[in-house]
């Protein structure tokens, strides 16, 4: 496979490359899926049919699992001469054979017989078949959609490594469920011919805009150069849903590009993690943590574990950390006035706070918010010599209406 032609042309057939706001400058895709009820995106549809794009003579398209046949359409389109197996045990998923006549019609009215060849069979019958047939062509994409549990994924990668071209792309769904995780893990770890396609790691080596997938490359070309998003990488920690304006003014500009993790799977992340374990974030990768009212929310203890983890994963050239929590203080000289639960103090994306909140949380008000409720609290005398003691070399203490703010540099030099 053509791999720097992959690369060189992906972020071009996109707008907003590399953001949650990304979508194919085309749309010819739109009348594939507009029919097909599917989780998937364009995004993925144009990803697929540039890699076909860039397959050389004599290299094949391979899909492991068909239930979702459109897939197989957007990655032929417009490529007459690729071929194509379409691997798919419907004899044991499909019972009643619907699925695998649907793809059999789709694949006819689309004029794509003769480019590809229908797989119904497991998994491991197909790599047996492929070991006795010896075929020449070589295989350039490999696309795994089907079961997302460990010994599937694994299974899919050491049965197909025997048969894959030089510089081939490995694509893998569901790359956020833990079992895919652990599988891509392991390949990596166990086969140094492997690699991620990003030049910054995260544990599903995912590009925002096309969450829940993972692209690999198999023994690339020397002068093969990872994918770039070219903007700085703010990780916003405690994240909560999505929302346009979640970040401050100094991370909204076109410079920065924003990933989001949090506790809390049903928020959509595109990580799930807690700010005492970052784990699924590489050392010295991200240019700024974002950390907005999250501390007050881990025990005392905890607060230089998190602080550790902020300080590790942020770049040594530059990186720096900005971390609001509320201001115990003048809460406190609230309190000290009577007003501690009736009159609200100010108003949060969250609702209206009352001191009481600032001390507790809403979590020891509203049932079913366990992740809401205080065990910690700050004021900016004791904030800042905690992020001196975790590491940080120069830290600023800013002071807003019951909040305090604090930015935090790796290093000296940072600004």
């Amino acid at each position: 496979m053509n791999l720097e032609k992959f690369i060189e042309q992906l972020p071009h057939l996109y707008q907003d490359w590399g953001s949650l706001k990304m979508r194919p400058k085309s749309e010819v895709f739109q009348e594939i899926l507009a029919p097909v009820e599917t989780e998937f995106n364009t995004n993925l549809l144009e990803l697929l049919n540039l890699s076909v794009d860039c397959l050389n003579s004599e290299e094949i398209f391979c899909q492991i699992g068909c239930f979702r046949p459109h897939t197989l359409a957007a990655a032929l389109g417009n490529h007459p001469e690729a071929m194509a197996y379409g691997v798919e045990n419907f004899s044991r998923f499909d019972p009643t054979g619907d699925k695998l006549a649907a793809l059999t019609e789709e694949i006819s009215q689309l004029n794509l017989d003769a480019q590809v060849l229908l797989c119904d069979q497991s998994l491991e019958a197909f790599y047996q078949d492929l070991q006795y047939l010896q075929p020449q062509e070589k295989i350039g994409i490999y696309y795994y959609d089907a079961i997302p549990d460990y010994r599937s994924v694994l299974l899919g990668l050491l049965g197909i490594k025997n048969f894959l071209s030089e510089s081939a792309l490995l694509i893998v769904t569901n790359s956020k469920e833990d079992s895919v995780q652990q599988a891509l893990a392991d390949f990596l770890l166990t086969h140094a011919e492997a690699f991620p396609l990003l030049h910054w790691q995260v544990s599903n080596h995912g590009i925002l805009g096309l969450n829940n997938l993972c692209l690999l490359t198999w023994k690339p070309d020397l002068a093969y150069q990872p994918l770039h998003i070219e903007k700085k990488i703010v990780l916003n920690v405690g994240s909560g849903p999505y929302r346009q304006d979640a970040l401050p003014e100094n991370f909204t500009n076109s410079d920065w590009q924003e990933i989001r993790l949090d506790i809390d799977p049903h928020v959509l992340p595109d990580m799930i993690g807690t700010i005492t374990d970052l784990s699924a974030v590489a050392d010295n990768s991200v240019d700024a943590v974002f950390s907005s009212h999250n501390l007050e929310h881990i025990y005392d203890y905890e607060v230089p574990l998190a602080l550790g983890e902020f300080l590790r994963v942020l770049k040594t050239d530059g990186g720096f950390v900005m971390i609001v929590v509320p201001d115990m203080q003048s809460a406190a000289q609230w309190v000290a006035r009577g007003d501690m639960d009736d009159e609200p103090l100010y108003l949060s994306p969250g609702g209206p706070v009352k001191a009481l909140w600032m001390f507790y949380g809403m979590g020891t008000s509203v049932p079913g918010l366990p992740y809401m409720a205080h065990k910690t609290g700050f004021t900016a005398a004791s904030l800042q010599p905690r992020l001196v003691a975790a590491g940080f070399s120069r830290v600023e203490v800013v002071l807003r209406p019951f909040e305090i703010v604090a930015y935090a540099y790796k290093t000296e030099s940072a600004s």
